[in-house]
């Protein structure tokens, strides 16, 4: 889980049954609860690399790539967050402002992009150093879904 104040959080649930009894026809019937634990990834919160928008670091978007947690942000491209730290991933073409990130199916890299209305926003690629521009105007991208064999922008 990951906010707009910079902070990237792992979270847990666990399931667990309270209580059962027998019912008139002989079965089971339980309660189960479901408890949640989170704890930061982050040692920090991160800050924008916005000169005009100074403050904590708006995070717009996680997924896993090659075993690695991506976290997509405004201002600071991608990062990588590893070792309770955030560190700049270099990507070619260079994008500061991700909205939204996505691995498909076949492990490969989704990125989207602000950009200008009728330009494309969209660029996929293995890592995101090598990543290629899509050539669709999509405009500027706000959501990426792998669903089965097919992603959705």
């Amino acid at each position: 889980m990951a906010t707009e104040q910079g902070q990237v959080f792992e979270c847990h649930a666990e399931l667990s049954s309270t209580s059962s009894s027998i019912n008139r026809t002989g079965s089971t019937s339980g309660t189960a609860e479901v408890s949640l634990s989170a704890h930061p990834l982050l040692d920090h919160p991160l800050e924008s690399a916005d000169h005009d928008h100074p403050g904590p670091l708006v995070i717009t978007s996680l997924t896993w790539s090659n075993n690695r947690l991506l976290a997509g942000t405004l201002s600071r491209g991608v990062q990588v967050i590893e070792n309770g730290a955030a560190k700049d991933v270099h990507m070619r073409p260079v994008t500061f402002f991700v909205r939204a990130l996505e691995t498909d199916g076949n492990g490969k890299l989704w990125v989207g992009a602000r950009s200008k209305k009728e330009e494309p926003g969209t660029l996929t690629g293995d890592e995101p150093s090598s990543l290629v521009r899509s050539e669709a105007p999509t405009g500027p991208v706000m959501a990426i879904k792998a669903i089965g064999p097919e992603v959705w922008v």
